[in-house]
């Protein structure tokens, strides 16, 4: 059994393979065929260490991190049950466009730095970095639309220094 968790807000359990035609078209370029539906697949980003892929399909963005049993018992074992490190989740405040992506996962940030620009009705808004850190995810593209609420990034805090 394998568990889907998609962009961040969604869980699928999938117990079941299913057949899906495709035709790759150009590099990381693939026409997907399922229930009698054509769909345009690109293939973003891949990592197979960590189980994740990113991908747009028809135009939206997915950011999926696959797990099995045995990778959700790991996490379940090594959670870390301090509200504080979890660190900062920053949403969506308004639908609209990300136009500008100023850093890359795994980057240090500091408190108010720029993160991204979201186009809402024509004005473009700055989201800041709500705390120093490090971006841990970022499961946006330029051009990508977002809903209210959408994840846009994630910092986790910086270790105190002793």
């Amino acid at each position: 059994m394998i568990t889907a968790h998609v962009n961040h807000r969604f869980i699928y359990v999938l117990d079941k393979v299913e057949e899906i035609e495709y035709q790759e078209w150009a590099p990381n370029q693939f026409y997907l065929y399922h229930n009698h539906r054509k769909y345009h697949l690109t293939l973003l980003d891949f990592n197979p260490h960590q189980q994740s892929f990113s991908l747009m399909v028809d135009g939206y963005h997915f950011s999926i991190d696959l797990k099995d049993d045995l990778r959700m018992l790991i996490d379940s074992l090594t959670k870390d049950d301090d509200a504080s490190s979890s660190g900062s989740v920053v949403l969506a405040p308004i639908p609209g466009v990300i136009k500008q992506v100023f850093v890359e996962v795994d980057a240090t940030v500091d408190k108010d730095s720029s993160i991204l620009v979201l186009e809402a009705m024509k004005m473009e808004n700055i989201i800041s970095a709500p705390a120093s850190g490090t971006l841990v995810a970022l499961p946006v593209v330029e051009g990508q639309n977002v809903s209210k609420g959408d994840l846009l990034f994630r910092i986790l805090p910086s270790p105190n220094p002793q």
